[in-house]
């Protein structure tokens, strides 16, 4: 148990300073801010730097301490927000997402564009075959009254 209160300490001094052995404390920070940073109550964390605790909550805490260690290292290894670096290629995904969406819409329009080509073809009306085929000069469906014979004898007429 003597290793495992070692190595925490070794490992929480890493990110809180050094640790004095007489007073229990770490040099950057007070023992109730560690104790919210691994999410430990005042009581739990003094157990833990007394040396009183068991070793399955000494395992844990190196667990904790582990993980927070691992996750300040990934916050310092990826960039922060405000670094020029950033913005750099904040601006260069935002150039060539624009580019690939004008491209994308041009090309869409020019498919459609050539696949809607009218021909020469004019638009006419839908009895316009029937006009042509009936009424002519020289056919002529309908007859007035007063051509009609006045037997009834024509022969459209009974129909």
């Amino acid at each position: 148990m003597d290793d495992l209160y070692t190595l925490i300490t070794e490992k929480l001094e890493k990110l809180y300073g050094t640790f004095d052995a007489d007073k229990k404390r770490f040099k950057k920070s007070s023992n109730s801010k560690i104790a919210r940073d691994l999410g430990y109550s005042d009581a739990q964390f003094s157990r833990l730097i007394n040396g009183t605790a068991t070793s399955g909550e000494y395992e844990r805490t190196l667990q904790n301490v582990d993980s927070v260690l691992k996750i300040k290292e990934f916050e310092e290894n990826t960039p922060e927000s405000n670094s020029p670096q950033f913005y750099i290629i904040r601006k260069k995904n935002w150039l060539i997402g624009t580019l690939l969406f004008l491209l994308l819409t041009s090309s869409t329009l020019l498919i459609l564009n050539l696949t809607n080509k009218k021909t020469d073809v004019e638009d006419v009306p839908r009895d316009y075959t029937l006009r042509w085929a009936f009424e002519t000069e020289f056919v002529n469906p309908y007859t007035k009254l007063e051509e009609l014979p006045a037997d009834c004898d024509f022969p459209c007429y009974k129909l």
